[in-house]
């Protein structure tokens, strides 16, 4: 039986899967306890700066691990706009550096993540082979389809 898509994301949601507490009260203070995955999207991506205190809060980096935390979640955030290479892949980096589930991995590369040279050692150094494998022919497959595209 498929699951449902994710349609919300709860202040007490984030709490339990520890974002950090500059996220955690910036989405207190626009949403309240409860968001539309869209609406979080959205706030995601506006341009002004985050003033967290006296320093600018990264809502990029904040997208990114929004990204790596279930694969539902990452795919409705990739439904409503959330961008899988935000940071330069930093929602994949994360994936692999923290060993995330291996679903999320998957679900990233599936919705479009660029796998980079450096995700690959990053594997190859911590001894997971099969990550690792995973992550190169992932890597083949997007040079062999943009080397495709642009003869």
């Amino acid at each position: 039986m498929a699951r449902r898509e994710r349609k919300f994301l709860t202040l007490k949601w984030l709490e339990k899967h520890d974002a950090c507490q500059p996220a955690r009260q910036h989405f207190e203070s626009v949403f309240g306890q409860k968001a539309t995955i869209s609406a979080v999207v959205k706030e995601l991506h506006r341009k002004e700066p985050l003033w967290m205190g006296t320093y600018i809060y990264d809502r990029d980096l904040w997208e990114a691990w929004l990204l790596t935390q279930k694969p539902s979640l990452t795919k409705a955030l990739v439904k409503y706009g959330a961008r899988v290479n935000v940071r330069g892949g930093e929602a994949l980096y994360i994936t692999i550096y923290y060993r995330r589930m291996r679903n999320v991995l998957k679900t990233l590369i599936q919705c479009g993540a660029e796998v980079r040279p450096d995700m690959i050692t990053m594997a190859e150094n911590d001894e997971n082979h099969a990550l690792a494998k995973l992550l190169t022919e992932t890597m083949n497959k997007q040079l062999a389809r943009r080397k495709k595209v642009t003869n």
